[in-house]
């Protein structure tokens, strides 16, 4: 149970430094 959920934290912060990654690329862009 403790191993799923640091799991969803990391899959998580994966996803939002993913996004963010991209919106910086997208607007270094322009």
């Amino acid at each position: 149970m403790e191993h799923r959920f640091l799991n969803n934290i990391f899959f998580k912060i994966g996803i939002i430094l993913f996004i963010s990654s991209e919106v910086i690329f997208f607007v270094s862009f322009f």
